[in-house]
């Protein structure tokens, strides 16, 4: 049996982290950085308090883009760790789990550097951890919650609201489709539905609606584990980031998609994360570019 400190050494590099992985940290810090000003720009909630809103929004943006700057970079994030722990407190409890994430990853670049190697491994370890146990945790919750072994919790989904019902829909018999969707009430916003009290049930019996649902949670039990092992990590890093495309076509809360994805590049030997920040960057330039009215896209969803 593995003990405790086995475990954790096979989820990071030798104990002083290799060039390579603390060029890679250095990339992540500054994805990290794009994403807080992008995601903070495009979903942090503004109506919980007008001005404080607007000024938090504003401090946020700016002190993530200033830490692009490379000397600014450590104290930019220990800066924007306390900004986020003042969003996560003013807006409990309708934060979004995403931002709770991104709390833990921002917190562990403002402790350690990676420009000492001891505590580059350290930063490697503990964010290849939190990524594992978050993947493995998303599908043991959907176990336990009981909702995707005969799909009701993605045919609830599907009915109310019409990103997922476009992805899903072509998995669910039009004749099931329309019940599910005459539970609907008044619309809470466009693309998104209100149900009635009492509405039900939401089972599909469709048989490949109902094996994607439960291959959800299969797929992120089975990730989660594979992750914890050195010479699985990689090519499971790289199934994670493909199902996390494949979720993102129906969730499509492409904020978390790119900072999830950069984090299974940590289990990928190299220099990933050099080679996946400029698209990165520019994804989150055109989103940014989208939302002020300048190019086209399809509806984005808040992560």
């Amino acid at each position: 049996m593995l003990r405790p400190r086995e475990i954790w050494d096979r989820l990071g590099p030798a104990p002083a982290s290799s060039e390579p992985e603390r060029e890679n940290l250095t990339w992540l810090r500054r994805l990290v950085l794009v994403h807080v000003a992008a995601r903070t720009f495009l979903t942090m909630p503004t109506d919980f308090d007008g001005s404080v809103a607007s000024l938090l929004r504003a401090a946020t943006i700016a002190v993530a883009l200033a830490g692009l700057a490379g000397p600014a970079a450590l104290v930019a994030t220990r800066v924007l760790c306390g900004l986020l722990v003042v969003e996560i407190a003013t807006t409990l409890p309708f934060t979004a789990n995403h931002v709770f994430l991104e709390f833990l990853c921002v917190g562990i670049l403002a402790l350690l550097n990676e420009r000492d190697a001891g505590e580059g491994a350290l930063s490697v370890r503990a964010l290849r951890w939190i990524v594992a146990v978050f993947f493995l945790t998303t599908g043991l919750q959907k176990v336990l919650y009981g909702f995707w072994f005969r799909g009701e919790f993605l045919a609830y989904f599907a009915a109310t609201e019409d990103r997922f019902g476009a992805f899903f829909g072509p998995l669910i018999p039009d004749a099931e489709l329309a019940r599910l969707r005459s539970y609907n009430g008044p619309p809470l916003e466009p693309g998104r539905y209100r149900t009635g009290l009492g509405a039900g049930p939401y089972r599909v019996d469709a048989p490949l609606f109902v094996l994607v649902s439960n291959l959800t949670w299969i797929c992120e039990i089975v990730g989660g584990l594979l992750l914890f092992h050195p010479r699985t990590r990689a090519v499971a890093a790289w199934g994670c980031i493909g199902f996390v495309v494949l979720i993102e076509l129906a969730a499509r809360e492409l904020t978390f998609g790119v900072l999830i994805s950069a984090l299974f590049l940590l289990f990928v030997p190299g220099r990933p994360l050099r080679r996946f920040f400029p698209f990165a960057a520019a994804f989150y330039a055109y989103l940014v570019l989208h939302r002020l009215g300048f190019v086209p896209f399809f509806d984005y969803s808040p992560a």
